[in-house]
């Protein structure tokens, strides 16, 4: 379900070029088409936290309906002539995904006490093999943009129709009564905190990572001679995210084996460490190039899991909807930065600077990992 709706996040963004060339837009769009969607996804994402609509309706319903509009946003840009009419339903896809990502979250925390970590992981490994299909649909299309928005439209029709039939799970929490203030109250405790410093560390790298890994790959002839939207560049750039899949098991069974917080710094040094050997690495030759990626595409998003994990078991268990919106809205939005920013940091001082800016994030995220390893442990002390 999760990999069907996901797929939308990167439909237009993933043949932007093609679309903004055809509609003969300007060239500031392309960029709009990577960030309306992050921008809705945040403002939809509050809306559902300060609201308290996450945890007054049932998740089920929620999905259910997100789907169905983002698929119909989605489908919308067939019609769409205008930057402003495209960015608008941009937008709009993204608010109504903001229903889908957070809310399967509960619906899985709801089914799995233990071994949450593993089953989260799961998870957001179909959200990055949904996040990585334009790629794959892109790769055997080459004659326009239109087919990658009918797939994903679809295949987003579809998970709203899995949604419907979803059950709640034996460790599923009830509704409740809409409550802002409460929402708000579960960002108070320094655990939650530090979970959410970890994860906007970790999304300062990622979906920038996610979004330009086909320009990186394609840039000064790298693959070949070829062009950031040729076959072979978007085919490499889908097996670079979609590793990401295997690389969010492995974290939730690092997670279910030694802790959420291990399994998080284990990630995002690691992906940090690839960011850096990139950038070290421009003479390099393309094996070893596309080695790198995949390893960075591996760990990059494997740590993703764990923070919705720390966030579901720290905060207060009835505001677990809205308290998992919040985070990812924190860190939604500082990748708003990261994802507009880096095409250019790259054109004008060269991607080796790129990539360094990125690796500053899972820096942060260690750090803030760190910290809230040595605060948990302390409380165990204390309660033991």
């Amino acid at each position: 379900m999760t990999l069907l709706a996901m797929s939308l996040w990167f439909s237009a963004s993933f043949v932007g070029s093609l679309l903004v060339e055809e509609r003969g837009l300007g060239p500031g769009v392309e960029g709009w088409l990577a960030v309306g969607v992050q921008i809705g996804f945040v403002a939809g994402a509050l809306i559902l936290a300060v609201s308290g609509l996450a945890d007054a309706w049932p998740p089920q319903r929620i999905i259910t309906v997100g789907s169905a509009l983002a698929a119909l946003s989605n489908l919308a840009l067939l019609l769409a002539e205008s930057a402003v009419a495209i960015v608008i339903l941009r937008l709009l896809t993204g608010m109504c995904l903001a229903a889908v990502y957070p809310m399967a979250v509960k619906v899985v925390a709801g089914w799995f006490a233990a071994r949450r970590g593993t089953a989260l992981g799961l998870i957001i490994g179909a959200l990055t093999l949904g996040s990585a299909m334009p790629h794959l649909a892109a790769g055997f299309d080459v004659s326009g943009w239109r087919p990658t928005i009918v797939v994903t439209s679809i295949l987003a029709l579809g998970a709203a129709g899995l949604a419907w039939r979803i059950r709640s799970g034996p460790h599923g929490i009830p509704s409740t009564r809409l409550n802002m203030r409460g929402a708000m109250a579960s960002q108070r405790r320094p655990s939650v905190i530090l979970s959410n410093l970890g994860y906007i560390g970790h999304m300062w790298e990622l979906y920038a990572m996610w979004a330009w890994i086909a320009l990186f790959l394609g840039h000064d002839g790298r693959l070949a001679d070829l062009v950031p939207e040729s076959p072979a560049v978007q085919l490499s750039a889908f097996t670079v995210i979609g590793i990401g899949a295997v690389g969010c098991y492995v974290g939730g069974r690092i997670s279910d084996r030694f802790g959420a917080t291990v399994a998080a710094g284990i990630a995002m040094l690691l992906s940090g460490g690839c960011a850096i050997l990139l950038a070290l690495g421009g003479s390099w030759p393309v094996p070893v190039v596309l080695g790198i990626c995949l390893l960075w595409g591996f760990w990059a998003i494997a740590d993703s899991a764990q923070f919705s994990a720390l966030v579901s078991r720290h905060a207060p268990q009835e505001y677990v909807g809205a308290a998992v919106s919040i985070q990812l809205a924190a860190g939604y939005l500082v990748s708003l930065v990261t994802v507009w920013l880096t095409p250019g940091i790259a054109d004008s001082h060269g991607w080796p600077a790129a990539l360094v800016v990125l690796a500053a994030g899972p820096a942060v995220g260690v750090a803030a990992m760190g910290s809230l390893h040595i605060l948990t442990k302390a409380k165990e002390r204390q309660t033991a």
